[in-house]
């Protein structure tokens, strides 16, 4: 009775903040014991259906700030709002070519150190035999990382 008590709280938790993890920490719930209550198909249902109704409030949460940025004048609020809701107002976008989207890029030891400072030339040897290890066992390779291997990444779509 206790877990069903449990799962109860977490779907009602889950219907305010749609993050698992976030209701997880709330309800005291260990992701590991979440996941393994997502293996019976009515808590998995109960569990979209309440992501679904948190996403909603959220994003009634968030139209009611932009109105209020709205009233307050606020131009990117205003011109965000126009270009969402508006044929009028919205930019053409076009469609991105082949020979425009970018490339994955190599990377090396040594742009890890430099790139997350606070790596030593071996935590970075590390990281990379560990993202190499990943890589294969999800391609299905057994065998130990090249060290002489490069990482090849996706670029970033932000700033660092």
């Amino acid at each position: 009775m206790r877990t069903q008590n449990e799962k109860n709280k977490f779907i009602e938790e889950l219907k305010e903040i749609p993050i698992v993890s976030v209701v997880c920490k709330r309800t005291g719930i260990a992701k590991s014991t979440f996941y393994r209550w997502m293996k019976d198909s009515v808590f998995n249902e109960k569990v979209q259906d309440a992501e679904e109704v948190g996403r909603f409030n959220v994003t009634d949460i968030a139209e009611g700030q932009l109105i209020s940025a709205m009233r307050k004048g606020e131009k990117w609020a205003i011109q965000y709002w126009l270009e969402s809701n508006s044929k009028r107002y919205v930019r053409p976008r076009k469609p991105a070519s082949h020979s425009e989207v970018e490339k994955p890029r190599e990377i090396n030891s040594f742009e890890l150190i430099h790139t997350h400072k606070f790596l030593t030339q071996e935590q970075a040897d590390i990281e990379r035999d560990k993202y190499l290890k990943e890589i294969n066992k999800n391609m299905g390779f057994n065998g130990p990382p090249n060290s002489s291997e490069k990482i090849v990444v996706a670029p970033s779509s932000g700033g660092s």
